[in-house]
């Protein structure tokens, strides 16, 4: 009797107790769904840190997308439906909290919730919020393309001495597109007690300097700064603070790319990472280098013309180049140089003997251009005008351009080629397409026109070609024109033009980029650097004497003959800043919050 009373007290109290563990099971499947189970648990902090992560690859991708995105997310719910994440801008540059995010890619917002100064120029410092349920984690990761390029906000940046001479202009701009006037920074970290750390002069052809922004030394005397009286816009700070300047590698870079693939040599750098070995001798290009990809060399870099496209430079020796002739806003080039640099304008002599050492029959006709370009003075000095044809201005005429006909290729002057500018020009015609050829063939076809008859070739009576040159300053011809018409102040002018005559004077010379050299940087003929240079003496160079005779040290810039640097903030911190940047990407994972 008292087992089955047991028993049955036993059913009656599990049946009172199903309603309740049914209710606690439901419970805990609702607690389990919603992630509350989870909450202080290492289970829910693993999942929040899942969220966050993918948060911020959510935020590359608007990054990838738009470099100066800053919209954020409210509560974006993973594609699982389990947890949300949030991401939040603060662009104003103060006020900072905990979860805020700040985009720098444009260089002007490197404070952040992490300190000042912690978001580096070219990045993004993205604070995640992820949150599963109850159970929220912060997360800080840093974007950004993870490219080589030094992104400085000066115009010229040197650990040594600052140098200029002459017509000297040093200006800023947003971008080449708009041209938006900013102020320039003029930067030397030479912190000595001597005087004219930073200089210019006037030289001995005279000159203005213009400097819109400011020019700052880190010298302590108050002359450390000499500009000859003129005073920049933003005016001048002696004793300032250092910049730091990033160390670029070089040598590193340029030895890790032995097993890159090989450049051959040539106008055009191929796309990807190219090596050439120039231990032995330098690597000299003849015309333009044209940069698809980058360029890794282990030695001396020479190129008779300029250096355009979109890539990177790096050379383990010195570097000595010419510079373009135009201005292209897509072209975008960082030049890092272990060694020395000098850029001297587009050097027309260097680039027809590089041509003419590969080529005999072009050696000839260059070689026997340039005597005839003397000789024709000598004989215009000496007054061997005859007034008629073939008289012995026409003779060396032939020599340089066409004498009976437009197809005339013959020499009146045995030994010597005939037509020589026009045989260069048409041969220079079939070479690598490229604003250096392009100048030289208009040079030379120039330089024909002059030397060419009227009647045969130019299709012109004496008289026409000489109103041409008194009306308007045409050329074409007027040295036949002189000779024919025996007029001494057409003969006069006629000298003075081939007196003037040489191939090395393009005007004005362009880069377009970042120059960066741990030895010392030499610019001089017209340069003008769209960009900004950065001279960082490491200790392993030596001084080197520039074509000028002034003797560079290592760390120090000069810039001469009317040289310019105009700073261009988008080449830097723009869009598509850089050489070759890879995508926008996770550099690092910065902690938790």
């Amino acid at each position: 009797m008292r087992k089955s009373t047991f028993k049955g007290f036993a059913i009656a109290t599990l049946l009172l107790m199903i309603p309740i563990i049914l209710m606690m099971v439901a419970a805990l499947f609702t607690h389990l769904q919603s992630g509350e189970k989870w909450s202080g648990s290492r289970y829910g902090s693993t999942a929040a840190q899942f969220v966050a992560e993918a948060g911020a690859q959510h935020a590359v991708q608007e990054l990838r997308v738009a470099p100066d995105w800053v919209a954020g997310f409210t509560d974006q719910t993973m594609a699982s439906g389990k947890g949300v994440y949030n991401v939040v801008f603060n662009q104003t540059k103060s006020s900072f909290e905990p979860h805020h995010s700040v985009n720098n890619f444009d260089g002007e917002h490197a404070d952040s919730p992490l300190g000042p100064g912690t978001v580096p120029n070219g990045a993004a410092l993205i604070a995640v919020e992820g949150k599963v349920g109850a159970h929220g984690k912060l997360v800080y990761f840093l974007v950004g393309t993870g490219d080589d390029m030094i992104r400085v906000e000066q115009a010229i940046l040197t650990s040594g001495k600052i140098q200029m001479e002459g017509e000297t202009k040093l200006t800023a701009v947003e971008s080449i597109a708009e041209k938006g006037s900013l102020d320039a920074i003029v930067h030397s970290n030479e912190n000595s007690s001597g005087s004219g750390l930073v200089s210019w002069q006037p030289g001995t052809d005279g000159g203005n300097l213009l400097v819109e922004g400011e020019v700052k030394s880190s010298g302590s005397s108050s002359s450390a700064i000499d500009l000859n009286g003129y005073s920049p816009t933003n005016g001048e700070t002696t004793n300032a603070a250092q910049e730091t300047i990033p160390p670029a590698g070089i040598e590193t870079k340029v030895f890790a790319k032995r097993g890159a693939t090989v450049f051959t040599g040539g106008n055009n750098v191929p796309s990807g990472d190219n090596y050439y070995d120039a231990t032995s001798s330098p690597l000299v290009v003849t015309g333009d280098l044209v940069l698809n990809g980058d360029l890794y060399v282990e030695g001396a870099l020479q190129v008779n013309g300029s250096i355009t496209g979109n890539g990177s430079v790096y050379v383990s020796g010195e570097t000595t180049f010419s510079g373009d002739s135009k201005i292209d806003a897509d072209d975008k080039v960082a030049l890092y140089s272990h060694g020395s640099v000098s850029l001297t304008g587009f050097d027309g002599d260097k680039y027809l003997d590089g041509i003419a050492a590969g080529d005999s029959t072009f050696a000839g006709w260059l070689s026997d251009s340039r005597w005839a370009l003397q000789d024709i003075q000598t004989k215009m000095l000496s007054g061997n005008w005859s007034g008629y044809d073939r008289s012995p201005v026409d003779d060396t005429l032939s020599v340089l351009a066409p004498f009976w006909s437009p197809s005339d290729r013959n020499s009146l002057i045995s030994g010597r080629n005939g037509a020589t500018l026009v045989q260069m020009k048409e041969h220079i015609q079939g070479l690598a397409a490229g604003p250096s050829r392009d100048f030289m063939m208009e040079k030379l076809q120039m330089t024909a026109d002059l030397c060419s008859q009227n009647g045969n070739v130019l299709g012109l009576p004496d008289t026409v070609s000489r109103d041409n040159f008194n009306n308007n300053g045409n050329i074409a011809g007027i040295i036949d024109a002189a000779n024919d018409l025996n007029d001494p102040a057409l003969q006069l002018a006629a000298f003075n033009t081939v007196r003037q005559i040489n191939y090395d004077k393009i005007g004005s010379s362009y880069f377009q980029g970042l120059i960066y050299t741990n030895g010392g940087f030499y610019a001089d003929n017209q340069v003008t650097v769209l960009g900004a240079v950065v001279v960082n003496d490491d200790g392993t160079q030596s001084p080197f004497t520039a074509p000028s005779g002034d003797t560079v040290n290592p760390g120090d810039l000069i810039l001469m003959g009317g040289s310019n640097i105009t700073y261009v903030k988008d080449f830097f911190f723009g869009p598509n800043a850089g050489g070759t940047p890879g995508p926008r990407r996770v550099l690092l994972h910065l902690g938790n919050g």
